[in-house]
């Protein structure tokens, strides 16, 4: 579950528990005021009764006073209306039962409601001749108190819905750059080191899109170091000291991704000896024959373009791929470029052997078919030979 949805069911219980607790205060406060109420009207009707009846009872009129009594109980505000004697008979009762229309039976049992006794006596000068017990009737009070609870409910839920979702967008607004840093976390994991500029107000927020920035700046500046040191490190194994040409295993690394990249894959393969070049180191210098084959080499690349793989195989040995050959014969390109060799230097003489590359031929037999392509050329006057004349 989403941390923002936690925090939002969380202030939302915690809501919902205050409203019940606010209602159930209200309810509590409510019924002691209506009990308070009735207790109040069970006085003044009481007082009112004995006061009228204690003429009647000294007089005897016990008919006239048992009609007074049905007068004031006809009002139907009470549930129970007694007199009794000073020796405790009952001389009159009237009672209802409590019967209370348009309140649910479960609001009865939660907000049950205990009808105040008042009683009080009827006094003939300073002698006390009866009494006058009033429990006033629930009814009315239930219904009060019902239709107090109803407004209150209906209320507290409008306000409790509207704070719901006012607080679920507060939180999902305020919780948004974690939706940010989970997003910006992604881009680092695909090593996309993508920076925040808008920072949240909340302080914790902040810093944590701060370490974030930091993060991704440092790990983006590690990933530099170590991709330039990878690239380094490949160089130095894929790469010969002495001419800054690829060796046989860059170029073989080459030449494989460039067949797996492409099954049908076009060009030409061309295997370049350099000759003399042994004997200028025996009979001269070490430096001569560098000076002699930088000669050679700078004239390689000088016709050679950025789509040529060229490699130095062993001692004076280069090897050349030309991929999408079609631009020039095999047997004209590897003329021309043995007359620009072999014109560059005139101390040593270049001999080359190439081929055209066939489609589904692999690696070493392709190797093997320009080797002995340079073997032919080494016997033949032109300094050169190509495979389609084999």
């Amino acid at each position: 579950m989403r941390l923002s949805r936690q925090i939002s069911l969380l202030v939302t219980m915690l809501m919902l528990l205050v409203l019940l607790v606010t209602v159930y205060i209200s309810i509590h406060g409510s019924r002691q005021y209506l009990l308070g109420q009735m207790r109040t009207q069970a006085q003044a009707a009481g007082s009112s009764l004995a006061n009228t009846i204690t003429p009647i009872l000294v007089a005897g009129e016990m008919t006239l006073a048992e009609a007074m009594l049905d007068s004031v109980f006809e009002r139907g505000n009470y549930q129970k209306i007694q007199i009794k004697a000073v020796d405790g008979r009952l001389l009159f009762e009237r009672h209802l039962p409590i019967i209370v229309q348009g309140v649910p039976d479960w609001f009865l049992d939660f907000a049950a409601i205990e009808s105040p006794v008042v009683q009080l006596p009827v006094v003939n000068g300073v002698t006390r001749i009866a009494t006058v017990v009033v429990t006033p009737h629930p009814g009315k009070a239930y219904r009060a108190l019902w239709k107090m609870t109803r407004s209150n409910i209906t209320w507290i839920t409008a306000l409790a819905t509207f704070g719901v979702v006012l607080i679920w967008m507060i939180v999902a607004y305020a919780l948004r750059p974690l939706i940010k840093v989970k997003r910006q976390a992604e881009e680092i994991a695909r090593q996309n080191y993508s920076l925040q500029t808008k920072f949240p107000f909340a302080r914790e927020l902040r810093q944590l899109v701060v370490a974030m920035n930091d993060m991704a700046e440092t790990l983006e500046g590690l990933m530099a170091a170590q991709m330039d040191q990878v690239i380094e490190l490949t160089n130095r194994v894929q790469t010969d000291a002495g001419t800054g040409l690829l060796n046989r295993q860059g170029f073989d690394e080459r030449f494989n991704q460039a067949l797996k990249q492409n099954a049908s894959l076009q060009g030409q393969i061309l295997i370049i000896r350099i000759g003399g070049l042994e004997r200028l180191n025996q009979f001269f210098s070490f430096r001569r024959g560098n000076e002699e084959l930088h000669k050679v080499l700078t004239r390689i690349k000088e016709i050679s373009t950025s789509e040529w793989e060229i490699a130095r195989l062993v001692g004076a040995d280069m090897l050349v791929f030309i991929p999408d050959g079609q631009d020039c014969d095999i047997a004209q390109r590897c003329e021309q470029l043995a007359q620009a060799l072999n014109a560059a230097s005139e101390d040593l003489q270049c001999c080359i052997g190439g081929i055209n590359i066939t489609v589904g031929r692999d690696k070493e037999s392709l190797l093997k078919q320009a080797n002995q392509a340079l073997q032919k050329a080494l016997a033949a006057e032109t300094r050169w030979y190509a495979g389609e004349r084999l």
